[in-house]
């Protein structure tokens, strides 16, 4: 018995011959999700579409333009707080995409602007750093 008093332990494996019971298998595989458009995406922005709708963006940018006037105030120049847009958030979510790509969950923030050679050329192209 687990410390829970609630969980029970067993020295032996679990079977592996145990058949699927059929409510736990999917029967149209083809037919769920964005496959079958998939198949028609041409471009990197045709294929992201499909997993992040326009209304689905403009909710993003709503809430995120609310929280920014929210705190326009703390700002002594009108630049700092500036709203955002559709295109904005289409970039920061796709540096976002890239750096999952390029593994760079551990690198310092600075290292993937770094123009020295050794950054992401894309970061530096798509937005400053600041």
């Amino acid at each position: 018995m687990g410390r829970d008093g609630s969980t029970r332990w067993n020295k032996d494996r679990p079977r592996q011959n145990v058949r699927t019971p059929n409510h736990n298998k999917v029967s149209e595989r083809y037919k769920l999700g964005v496959r079958p458009k998939a198949k028609h995406a041409r471009t990197p922005l045709e294929a992201l579409g499909l997993f992040l709708s326009n209304d689905f963006l403009e909710k993003i940018v709503d809430y995120t333009n609310i929280c920014i006037e929210k705190i326009r105030p703390n700002f002594a120049r009108e630049r700092d707080a500036l709203c955002t847009s559709k295109l904005e958030i289409k970039a920061i979510l796709g540096l976002l995409y890239l750096a999952g790509v390029a593994k760079s969950s551990h690198v310092n923030i600075c290292d993937l602007w770094a123009t020295d050679g050794m950054g992401l050329d894309i970061f530096p192209a798509v937005m400053s750093m600041s």
